[in-house]
């Protein structure tokens, strides 16, 4: 009798325990969802200054994000041959311009402290998608000077890592001195086994 107390008693703890782990561990996953929405839908202050950063309306592309509770808003455009995304909180406030670069166009000192860490993290992994991140200036003059010179603010990189046959992908925030800021867990996608 004693002993199926126990058990039990055993059983109900790892249960809880495994239920908290899958709660803690879902609170800091990236499961984003976007949609493609009418660019009239965009507020006209934002529309302003995606216009000054030097976006063309007619070729902008604008998407409702819902990430978990939090709901945003996208503008991607290009300028120059870049990639921009400029996102919106729902209030339409900018919370980051992110333009899309390579690892040769930042400074090679940076490279091989992101590198080092990734290193460490998986014993194989592969660079899918970085972006340089502008944190909103006091006013556009401000923000599109950081962006000419780049002085950029993070270093937003997804990247998918191999470990013992499992295929996963992380987001990774980088400080612009190479500290890694936060990470988040990407949902799986079904062809993950064709990238190593």
């Amino acid at each position: 009798m004693m002993n199926y107390r126990l058990s039990m008693v055993v059983v109900v703890v790892l249960a809880f325990a495994k239920a908290y782990s899958q709660k803690s561990s879902t609170t800091n996953q990236k499961v984003e969802q976007e949609s493609r929405i009418a660019l009239e839908q965009m507020d006209d202050a934002a529309r302003i200054l995606i216009v000054e950063l030097g976006a063309t309306p007619s070729r902008t592309k604008l998407y409702e994000e819902q990430d978990g509770s939090k709901k945003s808003y996208e503008a991607k455009f290009k300028v120059n041959r870049k990639k921009y995304s400029a996102e919106f909180d729902r209030n339409w406030q900018l919370e980051d311009v992110e333009i899309k670069s390579t690892r040769r166009s930042i400074d090679k000192k940076l490279w091989r402290s992101i590198n080092s860490q990734l290193d460490t993290m998986a014993r194989k992994w592969r660079l899918e998608k970085m972006q340089l991140q502008y944190l909103p200036s006091s006013d556009v003059r401000q923000l599109k000077q950081k962006i000419s010179s780049k002085q950029f603010d993070n270093l937003e990189l997804i990247v998918a890592f191999k470990n013992n046959k499992a295929v996963y992908r992380k987001e990774l925030l980088f400080s612009s001195r190479g500290k890694l800021l936060s990470q988040r867990d990407i949902k799986r996608r079904r062809y993950d086994f064709l990238l190593f």
